[in-house]
Order: C-alpha cells, then structure tokens, then sequence
C-alpha cells in the first residue's frame, strides 16, 4: 500500500517537473502539490470501483 503511494506520488511529481521544468523553487512546490492531487485522484477512482463493483453485486 505504501509503495503504491509512493509510486503515485512520484508519477504525479516528475510530470509536472518534466512538463515544466524546474527552474526555481515555486517548480519543485508545484511538482508537490500535483504529486498528492495524484495520489488524491488515484484514490478516487478506486473508491468509485469499490463502489461500482458493489452496486454490481448487490
């Protein structure tokens, strides 16, 4: 779980610094804050499969 978080983080940061760069400080605090927006909307999307796949069932 943990790794997967991580992982997400991660993808979410190096984006943002790979779509702009990292040319001062307010870069690296951005990458941050898109890191956690990811793993935020990650976490979203897994809750509304949860969600879809107990409606599915029940």
């Amino acid at each position: 779980m943990v790794g997967t978080i991580v992982g997400t983080f991660t993808s979410g940061a190096v984006d943002s610094l790979w779509e702009s760069g990292a040319d001062s400080i307010g870069d690296v605090g951005d990458a941050i804050v898109d890191g956690w927006q990811e793993v935020a909307d990650t976490g979203a999307a897994v809750d509304d499969l949860a969600e879809d796949a107990w409606d599915a069932i029940f």
